[in-house]
């Protein structure tokens, strides 16, 4: 069975690294967005987590995607998380008819 392609993500060490070498901690950043949580961040280095994400690489002086290439598309847009499948069922699922009655179909009743 061929293995997995090795991930171009950044590592959480790496990540950590690199704040640690401009001076700048997870701790820090998240004080000065206002969060009182200051493990709010911390996530992000795991698993996708865009807002916090973003906080991180403005904060290296970077683009999101070039510090977790496979939690975001070419053109710089999260990826959803899901495969990709299921974007747009939610809102077909949960339209709503001229009626005002919950179509299921999104096709109206």
């Amino acid at each position: 069975m061929p293995k997995k392609p090795a991930s171009q993500d950044w590592t959480p060490a790496a990540i950590k690294y690199a704040l640690h070498s401009k001076n700048i901690t997870l701790r820090s950043i998240a004080i000065a967005h206002g969060y009182h949580d200051i493990d709010v961040l911390r996530p992000a280095l795991v698993r996708p987590y865009p807002k916090a994400e973003r906080l991180i690489s403005e904060a290296l002086s970077a683009m999101p995607k070039d510090i977790w290439p496979s939690r975001y598309n070419l053109d710089g847009s999260p990826r959803s998380g899901r495969g990709e499948r299921g974007l747009g069922r939610y809102k077909a699922k949960c339209s709503k008819a001229p009626n005002g009655r919950i179509d299921n179909n999104g096709s109206g009743i």
